[in-house]
């Protein structure tokens, strides 16, 4: 009888249970805070990349005085690719090993736009006016819009770099700084 009621008494009480599983479960589920941290930096650098939105229209004809504005539009393009890659740089590297693979997935990306991008400059100054340049305007444009962290700030390109790994879902759902943080609307301008 003793050994019932002392096991009724360490286990059968709400605030018994509440209280030790309570710190219990929160130092299970909650990230770690170098994690947290580290994940908030880089959506800071990562945020930064998600330009104004454009429509994506591509004209029917590209004339001989359209050729500039699109080498500017690439220029513009390249020295916007080359700050984002110095802030991917400026992220140290990641406090685990998944996190460290999205960096690295990360800087990857970039550099791939980045040479996408040259080849754009080169044959924009090449390409005859007309469906060439049309052609170089719509595959820029392409590339450009195709970029995942261009899925806004709404979170829909940064889902596609953190949904394989539940720990950094997790992370950035704390991390102020990332797309659809729960943290970012307590974040003062």
């Amino acid at each position: 009888m003793v050994l019932t009621a002392l096991a009724g008494c360490t286990g059968g009480t709400d605030e018994g249970e509440s209280g030790g599983q309570t710190t219990e479960q929160a130092t299970a589920s909650e990230p770690d805070a170098d994690l947290v941290a580290w994940i908030d930096g880089f959506c800071a650098a990562y945020t930064a990349v998600v330009p104004e939105p454009f429509d994506g229209t591509v004209p029917d004809t590209t004339t001989e005085e359209d050729r500039a504005p699109l080498q500017q539009f690439i220029d513009d393009t390249l020295s916007l690719i080359e700050t984002w890659e110095g802030q991917a740089a400026e992220v140290p590297d990641a406090p685990n090993g998944d996190a460290q693979v999205m960096l690295e997935q990360y800087r990857t990306e970039l550099g791939e736009l980045r040479v996408k991008f040259e080849e754009h400059a080169g044959d924009a100054a090449s390409y005859p006016a007309g469906e060439g340049l049309a052609s170089v305007y719509f595959l820029a444009v392409w590339d450009l819009s195709a970029f995942r962290p261009l899925g806004g700030t709404s979170g829909v390109g940064f889902t596609t770099y953190v949904e394989k790994y539940p720990e950094l879902e997790e992370a950035a759902a704390l991390a102020p700084a990332c797309p659809g943080s729960e943290a970012s609307g307590t974040v003062s301008d």
